[in-house]
């Protein structure tokens, strides 16, 4: 109140007033000791600090405020963490030469190569592709002290608003350059990593020994081809991982976050790392988040819990910006998790005395802030250091798809399909990037959200067929274009949208294949596939459906038969577009993790059909019934119920779950559990 503060005297402290200089300082002090002696550095360390702290000051400003000032930062981050990122990098890299190989003779350039790639992996891992392009040009021309470097704009306002930038560096540091720099002015720095015994910088696609080769019995949603980026993230990670420091990866939607974060926490980690996965949503809230970290540790001794002895826990934090803000703007899991960071530990609810947890530590991964992400608080990230996920670029995608193509080719397909191989790829992108630059959501087309695995999608489609089945281009190409119609131009909600796709359908294939698409149409109006036609078949093949006469007997049938073996029979008329959404919906549930979100107003058949589809693919139908005294407890039940037969039993199930059931939010969030991670937190007891 005024009141109490005219009572007070009142200093307000601003962060630079105290500068990340005190950081590396502190930081420089401790060095040696951590460090220990090394066979490469024969005088210790203490000589080489003003030179690391000299590089500090030359390079760290100027890249800082031309990503701070010129770049676009989707998760923000403040000097101080930039700095501690910078630091850390430092750490694990001269950590990691120490204890292997060591150092090359010149220990300086071995220091000043080191600084730079930790520099391109703090500062630089902040931004997105565009400040990528740029932050790198700056770079090179700040390393190489190139005569244009004065003129850029962004460098003389960089000089204008840092006074004493040129004063605090000693003198001849503004001519100087670096000794060898990572790569060409072309090149981009990210593109290299520095090896410190043979001081040289090598393309991060080389320091993997062996060439990828997918294996060929391998399923599809199992294959993950390893790009640039999947190589030095993965790297990187593993690098601050084993040194014990807390990593934070952002990133749009099928950047493959959380996959190349889990792949490398299941097999990418020397043995003693365990490893934990939390997925949080708008409904997360501490108390649960507490308990399923409390209910995977182990009791150590009194008040001191942890994993098992010897072994460090990595708990894997998957959308930690979901969960909704509570009234004064914070987000209890998260705050729970902080208070971990700060304390080592939290309050046993039942006992409340505190217990310590150790041998843990966090990696977490989370969406740009908006579209009911949040932006989480910075006393929280200031913990991690973070990496943003570019989107693949074009290169990279044609790289992932086409080796797809390839293996999937090769098994006994003709010379003429395999020549489509490549252009498929390539149209397939094509489309991509059309549409997602045509069709944006708006609050009527909510949906209209796509993303990489919508690529991914198409390609999983087409890998159904067999070679008995296409034999020429043209059936490929049709293949192809039956898949895209499934995966795009089902999700879209009027005919102006559909007859756009369509047409733009129609252009790619004359582009990229040479051929017209009325022929690759056929006689219908539109592509139907489905592996049901042949009831009594074994192998039941992924095979084009044109005759519609004999498609709409054999669906009348497949009716009759769900009738006669029901309690429930269903009377209905199946005219074409029924048929058609059967079809679409049996080849949805028929894919490994095949899930459908159908749309649509009541009474247009969308409970009905899927009951129909189920019983065609031969699965067996769940369903909840909801009554008046229906709760969070009889979910569970039936959730428990559910897992057993698809778990236990292995018995294929369809849940069958519509919007009247829903009856608590924290429904859809076990759904949502269900369909990212295949398990709902805090199902069972510990008992059970």
């Amino acid at each position: 109140s005024p009141a109490t503060v005219s009572r007070l005297g009142i200093i307000f402290t601003e962060t630079r007033n105290l500068g990340w200089q005190v950081l590396r300082n502190v930081w420089l002090k401790g060095l040696p000791a951590k460090l220990g002696p090394c066979n490469s550095v024969p005088d210790g360390w203490e000589p080489l600090l003003p030179f690391i702290s000299s590089l500090f000051d030359w390079l760290f400003p100027p890249a800082l405020f031309y990503v701070e000032k010129f770049c676009r930062i989707p998760t923000p981050v403040t000097d101080m963490e930039c700095c501690m990122a910078l630091i850390r990098f430092m750490e694990c890299f001269l950590d990691s030469a120490t204890v292997g190989d060591g150092f090359g003779k010149e220990i300086e350039k071995c220091l000043e190569a080191i600084f730079v790639q930790s520099l391109v992996w703090s500062v630089g891992a902040i931004i997105d592709t565009d400040g990528r392009k740029s932050f790198n040009d700056y770079l090179h021309k700040i390393m190489r002290n190139s005569e244009d470097l004065k003129e850029m704009p962004e460098h003389e306002e960089f000089i204008i608003k840092t006074p004493g930038y040129a004063e605090s560096l000693e003198e001849g540091t503004l001519e100087r350059k670096i000794v060898a720099p990572p790569c060409e002015p072309n090149d981009s720095c990210y593109s290299f990593s520095f090896d410190a015994k043979k001081m040289q910088w090598t393309n991060w696609l080389q320091t993997v020994e062996t060439k990828f080769k997918i294996p060929k019995e391998a399923a599809f949603q199992s294959i993950v081809v390893p790009t640039i980026d999947t190589i030095r993230h993965e790297s990187l990670i593993r690098e601050l991982v084993t040194h014990n420091f807390h990593v934070l990866v952002t990133g749009d939607t099928g950047t493959g976050k959380s996959v190349s974060v889990k792949s490398l926490l299941m097999e990418g980690l020397p043995e003693e790392f365990t490893n934990m996965f939390l997925n949080f949503s708008a409904q997360t809230k501490a108390n649960m988040t507490q308990d399923i970290i409390d209910g995977k540790l182990g009791k150590r001794r009194k008040g001191v819990f942890g994993p098992d002895l010897g072994n460090t826990c990595v708990i894997f934090v998957d959308d930690l910006n979901m969960p909704a803000k509570e009234e004064y703007g914070a987000q209890p899991p998260i705050e729970i998790l902080r208070q971990w960071m700060d304390h080592c530990g939290w309050y046993d609810r039942k006992e409340n005395v505190f217990r310590q947890l150790i041998d843990i530590q966090f990696m977490a991964a989370m969406g740009p802030p908006g579209g009911g992400r949040t932006q989480i608080t910075q006393r929280y990230v200031r913990h991690f250091n973070l990496f943003n996920f570019i989107p693949f670029d074009d290169d990279s995608l044609k790289m992932v798809f086409v080796t797809i193509c390839d293996w999937f080719l090769a098994k006994g397909f003709g010379g003429p399909v395999k020549q489509c191989g490549e252009a498929v790829v390539a149209a397939t992108i094509d489309v991509y990037n059309t549409i997602s630059k045509n069709l944006l959501p708006t609050p009527a087309k909510s949906h209209y959200t796509f993303n990489l695995r919508d690529i991914s999608k198409v390609f999983q489609g087409v890998v159904q067929v067999t070679s008995d089945n296409v034999k020429e281009k043209e059936a490929f190409v049709r293949l192809w274009a039956h898949e895209l119609f499934r995966v795009f131009h089902d999700r879209l909600v009027d005919d102006e949208g559909r007859n756009w796709f369509k047409s733009m359908v129609a252009e790619k294939t004359q582009d990229f294949f040479n051929i017209d698409f009325k022929k690759v149409l056929g006689a219908n109006d539109n592509l139907i596939y489905g592996n049901f036609i042949d009831a009594k078949s074994v192998t039941k093949p992924y095979i084009e459906i044109a005759d519609r006469a004999r498609l709409s007997k054999v669906m009348d049938e497949y009716l009759d038969d769900y009738n006669m073996m029901t309690t429930r029979p269903m009377s209905l008329v199946l005219f074409a577009n029924a048929i058609e959404h059967v079809a679409r919906i049996s080849r949805v549930i028929q894919q490994p993790s095949g899930n459908a979100l159908l749309v649509g107003v009541g009474g247009s058949g969308r409970k009905s059909l899927s009951i129909l589809a189920t019983s065609i693919a031969d699965y067996e139908l769940f369903q909840i019934e909801i009554s008046k005294s229906y709760t969070m407890v009889e979910w569970r039940e039936d959730i428990k119920v559910m897992m057993n037969k698809t778990g236990v039993e292995d018995k294929p199930v369809v849940f069958l779950y519509d919007d009247t059931q829903i009856v608590f939010e924290a429904m859809l969030e076990d759904v949502s559990g269900i369909l990212n991670t295949g398990e709902v937190a805090n199902l069972l007891n510990n008992e059970d």
